[in-house]
């Protein structure tokens, strides 16, 4: 599936607005040999395409496991976008993740397509202060006490293990008797962007702001390390986005996804 130069081509694009297209970036970087890439310029803009199996990450692996392929397509002009969907397959059954309503609504004309979900991107502002907490023990290497319960936020061992290969990955963990009460990690997303994930709090320790003082810790982490964090939420998650706001982080992209089966 590899084609580097016009991989390149694509990620250059993609990368004059890193956080709107932080989810191809982070599927190019985690995977590019996985990872179909289209590219298409225009005078008026550009747009990428990306197309790869559904098996290729844990969550789509364990969300979508009936559907063939994930579709992402970003575009500055749509003229570019028209010129790459002779590219996506009619015949397959299609999970589309979508950043742009514009681009949907073109997409919706050749594949009739059905809205399943969305996610929301939060980050932090430059000037923003964000406090640790002294109580989160911060680890740089994955305890096996927090596997099963990142495990139930869709994060896979394999997976965890691959963010903390390279010595990025971070987990900030609130232990109550020496078990985990909360927990979250960091790990890259593309470049500087490093995106906080796995929050878990245990039945009995929640609505005890557990969530918020590990999330909250995480954001400091990052941010002293010149880190732009990136904390996604799925749209129902009314705690979730309410933590978000409080410790002041802002929504910066929604990424919506839909389903194509053909008839």
């Amino acid at each position: 599936m590899l084609n580097t130069f016009e991989q390149q081509q694509a990620i250059e694009f993609l990368q004059q607005d890193t956080l709107r297209n932080i989810v191809p970036l982070k599927m190019l970087t985690a995977h590019p040999e996985r990872i179909q890439t289209h590219y298409a310029a225009t005078g008026d803009g550009a747009a990428a395409l990306l197309l790869f199996p559904t098996a290729t990450f844990a969550y789509d692996r364990a969300t979508y496991a009936d559907f063939d392929l994930i579709v992402i397509l970003s575009a500055r002009a749509l003229d570019a976008a028209q010129a790459l969907l002779a590219q996506i397959p009619r015949d397959r059954k299609l999970i589309f993740k979508l950043m742009d309503p514009a681009v949907q609504a073109l997409l919706a004309t050749q594949w009739p397509m059905q809205r399943i979900t969305a996610f929301v991107s939060y980050t932090a502002d430059a000037a923003a202060h964000f406090e640790p907490d002294p109580a989160v023990v911060t680890a740089t290497t994955v305890d096996p006490r927090l596997l099963p319960h990142l495990a139930t936020q869709g994060h896979d061992q394999a997976e965890i293990e691959h963010y903390f290969s390279h010595g990025d990955g971070r987990s900030f963990t609130l232990f109550q008797y020496a078990e985990p009460a909360a927990v979250c990690f960091t790990y890259q997303n593309f470049d500087t962007i490093h995106e906080i994930g796995g929050v878990f709090t245990m039945p009995s320790a929640r609505r005890q702001g557990y969530a918020r003082r590990v999330v909250q810790s995480a954001v400091h982490s990052l941010r002293q390390r010149e880190l732009q964090p990136r904390y996604q939420v799925h749209e129902a998650n009314g705690p979730s986005i309410a933590l978000a706001e409080q410790i002041g982080l802002n929504r910066f992209v929604t990424v919506a996804h839909w389903r194509y089966e053909p008839r």
